[in-house]
């Protein structure tokens, strides 16, 4: 006689898992979530609740940035960590918020992408952006997922300025990561929002912006995520790249748990010269739109 579970009053026949549908149970039971799909690639792991599409795109946009920041940040970072990126991209701000709150409570604060150090995984939100802006937080998160033993230093202009210099960098219509070039989008205006708030005498002083905890650093993220983006970009281009090398030293110094205003000025430079130049400089920085 065949197994049956009794439900209402009816019998079913029950069925037992098959093992493909027990390795799906199992997945299921760890992330958290039901998701759609998983995309692979060499280095990423995306678990998707839109379509196999976007996940498909967002894998090579993971794969340009992987590229992008051995070849620029190898040498200063060294190898990064061997096992895959993982992101979990949800459809609707209500799935990922339920998510959050169940499973990354302290981050259930904002429905913004997000990186989440302890489980080391990138958390994206379809509903309520555009296409160019959801690839730019995809890039902006999983450059914190390569900056990682960064991310527990709290130099949090450092850590958002770097993501999104690589954010910014996104060249949509070549799906190509081209630093020194800035895309904007109507929710990622980091060069017009400074070049205004140093028009309005309302910039952060760069002395207060580098030792900026975490909590003022949101506190006055209208501001500080601009600039610290705006200081990143200076620091890598001003003067055909003559602080350059000062800000890998500055980042080496931070990898190996040195902080404050001190280590700044002695990797890079003086912040009072630093900053007229980094005022003047930022006027003249061109920008294009990303589509």
């Amino acid at each position: 006689m065949s197994r049956a579970i009794l439900l209402l009053g009816l019998v079913v026949p029950f069925l037992p898992l098959v093992p493909g549908d027990e390795a799906r149970e199992k997945e299921r039971q760890e992330i958290g979530w039901d998701f759609k799909g998983k995309q692979k690639s060499e280095h990423f792991l995306i678990y998707y609740g839109t379509s196999s599409k976007l996940a498909k795109k967002l894998a090579v946009y993971g794969e340009a940035l992987v590229s992008t920041f051995q070849a620029e940040f190898g040498e200063v970072m060294g190898p990064g960590e061997p096992k895959p990126l993982r992101v979990y991209v949800f459809r609707t701000k209500d799935q990922y918020a339920s998510y959050l709150k169940e499973r990354a409570p302290g981050m259930a604060t904002t429905l913004y992408a997000q990186y989440d150090p302890f489980h080391q995984i990138a958390y994206i939100c379809k509903e309520g952006s555009s296409e160019a802006f959801l690839i730019q937080g995809f890039v902006h998160e999983n450059t914190h997922a390569l900056c990682g033993r960064l991310m527990g230093g709290g130099v949090s202009w450092l850590l958002e300025g770097w993501a999104d210099y690589m954010a910014l960098s996104v060249e949509h219509k070549k799906q190509r990561l081209s630093l020194g070039k800035v895309y904007q989008t109507k929710q990622s205006g980091h060069a017009t929002v400074t070049k205004l708030l140093i028009k309005q005498g309302k910039a952060l002083p760069l002395s207060d912006l580098v030792v900026m905890d975490r909590v003022t650093f949101s506190r006055l993220g209208l501001r500080s995520y601009p600039q610290s983006w705006a200081l990143f970009y200076f620091l890598r281009h001003y003067g055909g790249g003559v602080y350059r090398e000062g800000l890998d030293r500055y980042i080496k110094a931070i990898s190996e748990g040195k902080r404050g205003k001190a280590v700044f000025e002695k990797e890079i430079g003086q912040l009072e010269s630093i900053e007229k130049e980094w005022r003047d400089y930022v006027r003249t920085i061109s920008t294009r739109r990303a589509r």
